[in-house]
């Protein structure tokens, strides 16, 4: 014996289904709601930081120059494995070879930078003199 609730439903149910007054439902998959890609320009590096033109005498000064030496860093980060994935133009290599050339030599300045600035921090926190 089929239940009278579990009859009501499904006879309402049908019912709903051959009204033409019922709206349909549309499905939308995740691939047809995307846009198209759009044809990107060519893939080129970050920029070089921008160095202060003060000498760096305060530490503040000095970890603010690491800090934007770290920024680039990431973002070199994200281009160079962005740059590993796929085919380039002549443009993108020859740039891809400076920006590498590039990071070698502010990793270089970015290493003394964070050795002056731990020798400073050691020289200020002594608590002796």
């Amino acid at each position: 014996m089929i239940p009278l609730a579990l009859f009501l439903a499904v006879s309402g149910l049908s019912a709903r289904a051959e009204d033409p007054a019922t709206p349909e439902v549309a499905v939308s998959t995740p691939s047809a709601a995307t846009p198209a890609e759009k044809p990107r320009g060519p893939l080129m590096p970050p920029p070089l930081p921008a160095r202060p033109k003060s000498s760096l005498d305060s530490a503040g000064d000095v970890a603010r120059d690491l800090a934007a030496a770290v920024e680039y860093f990431e973002a070199g980060q994200s281009y160079y494995r962005a740059f590993t994935k796929g085919s380039h133009t002549p443009e993108e290599n020859k740039a891809f070879v400076q920006f590498l050339e590039d990071y070698e030599k502010e990793l270089a300045i970015a290493r003394k930078t964070h050795s002056l600035l731990g020798a400073w921090l050691e020289r200020k926190s002594s608590v002796r003199d």
